[in-house]
């Protein structure tokens, strides 16, 4: 824990003293395990502004092209669910969306303040990012030290996986870092103690999984936290339940505002029943989760190998009250990636955190092992190191490579479907940002024609005949390979749109639609 032999002093909003275990119950560490510089304020100081420079850069890093078109589907499916609440079609009961509530009710909240667009979606992503480098650089002070959460920071800032979600409207990036809020606050509760840390902890979990259900088992390592603190102040155990339910009540805030909020049978029938039966139209095939994993490892080998050092060196000073939390978190994502279905490869994001966390420890242990000139082990770590310092070029090129793309055809078929269609027609595509790039929306029950809904049954070509007859469908974008699976609609489409403007067999636009005599 950082910090030296001096404790810092409760924040009288976080509790106020008076209900405050007593923070010297607390495991303290050997001054030989921390920063020499971490008990000096000017130092903290420093290492507050080094982190908000970080921040900061990663930020600008990635705000280039940032309305270069994308070609994940998920991405317009959000900005389309979220402009349709704009325009005053409530979620779930007149826009249909298989996604959890609060990522849309945010990207609209963002196109009150900012506009509708995809600048804003992507900027509303970039600042849940900050916050997750802020967060995690402050996690690991809390645990090791000022230098190992500079370093975590920076670890998360430049994997090519989190670069990528990061500059789409996507809800990964702002699940994961409030999944890490709600860990670092929990280290703060584990530290200082104070009822307010569990409840804001408590608040982030539930917000993480109603962003996106990403990862349930984060709940491990705050469990963790929470029951240790209240081991170490030996606490009874009617208070050890009255801080678990302080912090279970807070997590279930979100759940209660969601159900007066929306409709409780569609919320329920769109966004939680539609995951199950996705488990029927999608079988547990735990070789595919372990080939996606090894895919995960591969691209930020240099942070897990990196992360891989940092466990080895707290195991070898027996730091356990550091290491236990983050396997626990390391190893309940994993569990979540190994048994999800189906898994798709930014599902696995959230592996990053803990291992950034570990890459920044194991960083500053080595900086540590080299002042010490303990080279036995200050080989180990130096391997650690060297590997994460050989995948940086690698990484900043495929970040560099993604922010620098851009795409003709997508252009094109924009400006296309902006000129063969009115503002307020429908259009039906199979890739959504197509059309809300267009200026256009599709008709509020269509949902989101992803491969998913389809095997699932949830999108037939029975349904998208009735939604095409009854709004004004002026347009249909085939884009993604997804619509050929419907087969029915794509013969409707075929006989009621007499145009089509052809890319090649794949990227197909129809319009004219067939006016009744």
């Amino acid at each position: 824990m950082n910090g030296g032999s001096t404790e810092e002093p409760v924040k009288p909003w976080m509790g106020g003293a008076r209900n405050q275990e007593k923070s010297e119950a607390l495991p303290r560490f050997s001054a030989a395990y921390q920063s020499a510089f971490s008990d000096r304020t000017q130092v903290r100081a420093v290492f507050y502004l080094i982190v908000a420079l970080v921040v900061v850069a990663s930020v600008a890093w990635r705000v280039g092209n940032l309305d270069a078109f994308s070609l994940t589907n998920d991405e317009g499916a959000y900005l389309m669910w979220a402009w349709l609440v704009h325009s005053g079609h409530p979620l779930y009961s007149e826009t249909v969306s298989v996604s959890a509530p609060f990522f849309i009710l945010a990207l609209d909240w963002a196109f009150d303040l900012a506009g509708v667009s995809l600048v804003t979606g992507r900027a509303l992503v970039l600042g849940f990012l900050g916050l997750a480098l802020f967060i995690l650089a402050w996690a690991d002070k809390l645990l090791h030290g000022w230098l190992a959460g500079v370093m975590a920071a920076l670890a998360f800032s430049k994997a090519p996986l989190a670069f990528g979600l990061s500059r789409m409207a996507l809800g990964e990036i702002p699940s994961v870092a409030l999944a890490i809020l709600s860990v670092a606050v929990a280290l703060a509760y584990w530290r200082h103690g104070g009822w307010g840390w569990l409840a804001l902890s408590g608040l982030a979990y539930g917000l993480s999984l109603l962003i996106k259900a990403l990862n349930p088992l984060v709940i491990l390592p705050v469990l963790w936290l929470i029951l240790s603190h209240q081991r170490h102040s030996q606490a009874s155990w009617s208070r050890a339940a009255i801080a678990l339910a302080v912090w279970g009540l807070a997590g279930l805030l979100p759940v209660f505002v969601s159900l007066l909020i929306f409709d409780p049978v569609a919320l329920y029938d769109q966004a939680f029943a539609f995951r199950m039966e996705l488990r029927a139209a999608f079988p547990w095939l735990l070789a595919d989760n372990v080939k996606q994993l090894g895919h995960f490892l591969g691209q930020q080998l240099g942070i897990a190998l990196l992360a891989l050092t940092g466990i080895l060196l707290l195991a070898r000073k027996a730091l356990w009250p550091v290491l236990l939390p983050l396997m626990l978190w390391l190893v309940g994502s994993l569990l979540t990636v190994l048994f999800h279905s189906p898994l798709f490869a930014h599902h696995t994001i959230i592996l990053l955190p803990p291992l950034a966390l570990l890459a920044g420890i194991g960083f500053a242990e080595t900086i540590a092992l080299l002042q010490e000139r303990r080279w036995a082990w200050s080989a180990l770590g130096l391997a650690g190191v060297l590997a994460f310092s050989l995948a940086l070029p690698g990484a900043v090129r495929a970040n560099q490579t993604l922010r620098e793309a851009s795409f003709g055809r997508e252009a094109e078929a924009i400006t296309f479907l902006e000129q063969i269609t009115h503002s307020s027609d429908n259009v039906i595509s199979d890739n959504l940002l197509l059309p809300f790039m267009a200026g256009r929306q599709t008709p509020p029950p269509l949902g989101d024609v992803a491969q998913v809904a389809i095997d699932s049954g949830r999108q037939t070509s029975e349904r998208l005949i009735a939604i095409s007859e009854t709004y004004p469908v002026e347009a249909v974008a085939n884009w993604a390979l997804r619509l050929p699976h419907l087969d029915n609609y794509m013969k409707w489409v075929e006989s009621n749109y007499l145009v089509r403007r052809v890319w090649d067999d794949y990227h197909v636009i129809y319009f004219g639609r067939r006016v009744p005599a």
